[in-house]
């Protein structure tokens, strides 16, 4: 057991220097368009938008925020947010756009890894939200539904939009068909990564490498179970926000699907779980 904590915290390590040195990057990259955030433009998509609803007045925590864009468009809509990130470097950025943007009234920004969020947060809030490549890097999926948990209100809504995991079991480079490359099992192991182009900047290869985990839907669903948090929706979608394979066409809508002549998997799922009212 000491053995394999040890691993854990290896990889977590490991992933923070990756995230540290992407950031920069992630910064100046046409991907995520600062200077059109800072002119106005929202980076949240119709699924979450609909998913959770008004946001107007409420307390909103973003777990896994990077730096920020999407938690201060939830406080463009009126939310009062907190954006939580292990990144020392995405937090500093995410503090910098709030004040740009004059949304640090209804904004502030926590360096802290998820699962150590109640060692320097102590309250509960209306919505609890995270979104888009966040379950890869998490070593203990049930911690973290405990910290879902813990953080929300009586009553209140948890909602995820994220990759969908038989997404992750196939070769991202293949151009022309699926290829089966990992197991869907999860495995403590996770996938250690070098030399992997990043996801923004193609020609830009990160000299730290990166662990990711697969988390099966089933120990996902089951986790929040466990945490006390039964589900209200459940939605798998046949498209995605980004080209996840070579071979993947974006449609007028901005959204990116598979070859109609290939089999169609779900690329993303959609996830509310409410806290029970006391």
């Amino acid at each position: 057991m000491a053995f394999a904590q040890e691993r854990m915290n290896e990889a977590h390590e490991t992933n923070r220097r990756w995230w540290e040195e992407v950031t920069p990057i992630h910064v100046a990259s046409e991907f995520y368009d600062i200077p059109g955030f800072v002119a106005g433009r929202s980076t949240l998509g119709e699924i979450e938008l609909q998913g959770v609803g008004d946001v107007k007045g409420k307390t909103f925590l973003h777990l896994q925020c990077h730096f920020g864009l999407d938690t201060l468009s939830w406080a463009r809509l009126g939310a009062k947010v907190t954006g939580v990130d292990f990144s020392a470097s995405s937090i500093a950025k995410a503090a910098e756009l709030a004040k740009i943007t004059s949304l640090e009234g209804c904004s502030r920004f926590v360096c802290s890894d998820v699962c150590q969020l109640g060692q320097v947060l102590n309250e509960e809030f209306d919505i609890v939200f995270t979104s888009h490549g966040v379950l890869e890097w998490l070593s203990d999926i049930d911690q973290w539904a405990k910290i879902v948990a813990r953080f929300l209100k009586p009553s209140g809504m948890f909602f995820i939009v994220e990759i969908h995991p038989l997404c992750l079991i196939f070769d991202e480079l293949q151009e022309k068909e699926l290829r089966l490359a990992h197991s869907y099992q999860h495995s403590n192991e996770g996938l250690r990564e070098f030399n992997r182009s990043d996801y923004t900047d193609r020609k830009y290869v990160p000299q730290s490498p990166r662990t990711k985990m697969l988390w099966p839907l089933a120990e996902v669903v089951q986790s929040l179970l466990k945490a006390g948090l039964p589900l209200a929706e459940f939605q798998e979608y046949y498209f995605t926000t980004y080209q996840h394979f070579p071979m993947m066409t974006k449609g007028r809508d901005g959204l990116w699907r598979l070859p109609a002549d290939l089999p169609q998997i779900p690329l993303m799922f959609s996830l509310t779980a409410r806290r029970p009212s006391d």
